[in-house]
């Protein structure tokens, strides 16, 4: 359908849209091809009748339509500014919550620290003197097995001084000789 007329009410959607969309923040591409699409029309044949006829027709609409899409732009600009710095507010409330609660743990640590330390301080001197009272046990443990060996071997030699029991033991064989009284541990002494 190439060289069909424009009609008064092509012209008029046609303007509508491409003010609203530079109005908005919008192409005015984005215009010609919406209604590009919607008349049967390609977008360049939009954008030529636009920029050759409806603009120049209506200079003040088109004036308006950019000033008010720099407005908008401008509010777009500062509302993130205005909502950013009432959350770079609370983030910071936020980030001084959270220091006191982590300061606090930190203090929390320290003392739970300072009195496992002082608990493994008080188990070091308990398992010093742990350490030492066994050792000191098996001291008196070992000098007791002593004297006691010292006083069977005491016990065995005077049995076997007694001439009775001597010649028992000599009839039953046991590892150490009798001789006059005294077993061969003791000659060795």
């Amino acid at each position: 359908m190439k060289g069909r007329r424009w009609t008064e009410e092509e012209d008029r959607y046609l303007r509508e849209r491409v003010l609203q969309s530079i109005s908005s923040g919008g192409s005015q591409l984005d215009a010609f091809d919406e209604v590009g699409k919607k008349m049967g029309r390609t977008a360049g044949a939009c954008g030529f009748r636009w920029n050759a006829v409806l603009r120049q027709q209506d200079p003040e609409s088109y004036s308006d339509a950019k000033k008010k899409r720099v407005y908008t732009q401008l509010q777009r600009k500062r509302r993130p500014r205005f909502e950013s710095l009432s959350r770079i507010g609370e983030s910071l409330a936020e980030v001084e919550r959270q220091w006191f609660y982590k300061k606090n743990h930190v203090e929390q640590l320290k003392k739970q620290i300072q009195y496992l330390d002082q608990e493994i301080h008080a188990l070091e001197g308990v398992n010093r003197s742990s350490a030492e009272i066994e050792k000191k046990s098996e001291q008196l443990t070992q000098k007791e097995l002593q004297e006691r060996y010292q006083d069977l071997l005491h016990l065995v030699d005077e049995i076997q001084q007694q001439p009775a029991f001597a010649k028992f033991f000599s009839e039953m064989k046991f590892d150490f000789p009798v001789t006059d009284g005294k077993s061969d541990r003791d000659t060795s002494s």
